[in-house]
């Protein structure tokens, strides 16, 4: 039964997964409701929702007729005061409002850099700090996501390899807005070119491409930025042979900064050409062998190690049918990691190059 979010109450079971703006739902079918499940939908404005027409102990629900008026001032007390705790929670919080902060731009507002912060760096920080979650995420539903969820995640990696690189904390957080914000000038393109995934025709692509300009123009007067970090946001579509755009730069001419950006959102482009899954690893496996002389190469064999050690104890399924745990990930080529068999046999990929992972389990 349809139940409007202002009637729920804790014990109602949900029939259908609810979802916000991420493709993961924001709370799954079965789900028992309690009070903070009811503040995260009203604070993501669910306004209804599917619940089962009997509570667990067979009593039957009961919902009556919300008041708007009071529903209204509710749902405005709990968007102030209700904040995620969990970092799921916060992932998806960040991306639901990313969605909202681009419809802002999309209308001409300037960037809130604070309002900006203020979301994005809980998650940011919560992320870093919990590798189990950061592996689950990424070996998850990664690559049929969002333009919001690729930018949020563009600033999850950036900032994860910048902590990899043992760069300082603050400098971590910058590169983390600043992939978050590097297609924020995709907002100014013409609405009938934004959802297109390529295949540009005549001037439309340089019409995409002038994305990097407007994305520039939004952040160059943001004091919270280092200059840096400036250029770096202007550099994520350049390469090191030069083929990149706008300005064509060439590895000299890159900043660090600018080198984990394009490592990171060559990696994110990867796994939506791929759109399976679990795709991480194969993604990895073809930039190492297809793209690494026009990638930042120590920056990218640096992400691509950290990476694949971060999903050392994954299972996956292996190009000749078989599946596997990965136990051990070689330094000199980390997408070809030693896998332990189903009957406890031990494959070292590296060696047997004819086998490669196809996917997570």
């Amino acid at each position: 039964m349809l139940v409007e979010t202002p009637m729920l109450q804790a014990g109602y079971i949900v029939k259908k997964d609810v979802f916000a703006k991420a493709v993961d739902p924001l709370i799954a079918a079965g789900t028992e409701l309690t009070e903070r499940h009811i503040e995260f939908l009203k604070a993501f404005q669910i306004e209804k929702i599917e619940v089962e027409s009997h509570l667990s102990n067979g009593q039957r629900v009961n919902a009556k007729k919300a008041d708007k008026s009071r529903d209204v001032q509710s749902n405005r007390a709990t968007i102030k005061e209700i904040a995620p705790e969990t970092t799921d929670e916060k992932y998806r919080w960040a991306v639901s409002h990313y969605t909202q902060f681009f419809k802002n731009w999309q209308a001409g507002t300037a960037l809130d850099i604070s309002s900006f912060r203020k979301v994005m760096l809980p998650m940011l920080i919560d992320a870093l700090n919990d590798p189990k979650w950061l592996a689950q995420f990424l070996l998850g539903t990664l690559p049929c996501r969002s333009r919001s969820d690729r930018s949020v995640t563009l600033g999850l990696l950036s900032a994860f390899l910048a902590k990899k690189m043992k760069e300082p904390q603050g400098d971590v957080y910058q590169i983390g807005l600043i992939g978050m914000l590097a297609d924020s000038g995709l907002a100014k393109l013409a609405p009938s070119l934004l959802d297109r995934e390529g295949n540009f025709i005549g001037h439309e692509e340089s019409l995409y491409e002038r994305h990097v300009a407007d994305s520039y123009n939004m952040i160059k007067n943001v004091p919270a930025f280092r200059e840096e970090f400036i250029i770096a946001l202007t550099q994520h579509h350049e390469y090191e042979d030069g083929s990149g755009y706008p300005l064509h730069l060439t590895g000299n001419q890159i900043n660090t900064f600018g080198k984990y950006l394009i490592a990171c959102a060559n990696l994110l482009n990867q796994l939506v050409k791929i759109k399976v899954p679990g795709a991480i690893i194969p993604a990895l496996d073809w930039l190492s062998i297809n793209e690494f002389q026009r990638l930042p190469r120590v920056v990218f064999k640096k992400l691509e190690t950290e990476l694949m050690t971060l999903f050392i104890g994954t299972d996956v399924k292996l190009s000749n049918g078989q599946s596997g745990r990965i136990t051990f990930v070689m330094a000199d080529s980390p997408t070809r990691p030693m896998v332990s068999l189903a009957n406890n046999q031990v494959i070292a990929l590296s060696m047997n190059r004819s086998i490669k992972i196809i996917s997570t389990l």
